[in-house]
């Protein structure tokens, strides 16, 4: 009897001292281990834990299956399009007017930062009064999954096309960050260096 009564003071004063004495703390442990555990299911690369610390909203917003297969994406292949022509060779529908190489590791993180924070999109119901005119294409790759992405740079909208998906979003406070990027990856083409 002494046993069971020591064993319930024991746990009584563990979760006074967790939860009743500082709730937050509470709180806080149980947030730590649900980004921990959310951090898991996302691992795969060696930057993937330097690069995803805030994507929360973009996961919601693409679902689990996109959202992982850009965020694991093992192959990056860029192309420069003609927005307003649908024939000959395409990517998502539109023609390609040049296919890149191969992202390097270090151009590969630099894009998923941008593609993947939450900081970079409006998240909103507000819809834009302009022609979608995608420029630039990007096939993100993990295994046999595709992800394309078609990024409009007039109006600052990137679509997302993969996985039973077609959805739009905003990014104007990414857009200098997304120029300088494609300047980077396309810096002889004439096109690309007047785009403002």
């Amino acid at each position: 009897m002494k046993i069971k009564v020591l064993h319930i003071l024991f746990w009584w004063f563990t979760f006074y001292q967790t939860g009743w004495s500082n709730p937050n703390l509470l709180f806080n442990e149980r947030k730590k281990i649900a980004v921990i555990n959310h951090k898991n299911t996302f691992e795969n690369t060696d930057s993937t834990s330097e690069v995803f610390k805030g994507f929360n909203r973009f996961r919601l917003f693409l679902g689990m299956n996109a959202s992982k297969t850009i965020v694991q994406a093992e192959q990056i292949t860029p192309f420069l399009l003609y927005p307003f022509k649908h024939d000959g060779e395409t990517f998502a529908g539109y023609t390609v007017r040049k296919k890149g190489a191969l992202l390097t590791q270090n151009e590969i993180i630099s894009l998923k930062k941008i593609i993947c924070s939450d900081r970079n999109y409006a998240f909103d119901n507000l819809m834009k009064n302009c022609t979608f005119t995608p420029i630039l294409g990007l096939e993100f790759k993990k295994g046999t999954q595709i992800v394309q992405v078609l990024i409009c740079l007039d109006c600052d909208v990137w679509r997302f096309v993969g996985h039973n998906l077609n959805k739009e979003e905003d990014f104007d406070i990414a857009h200098e960050r997304m120029i300088n990027y494609l300047r980077q990856i396309f810096p002889t083409d004439a096109v690309v260096k007047q785009i403002h």
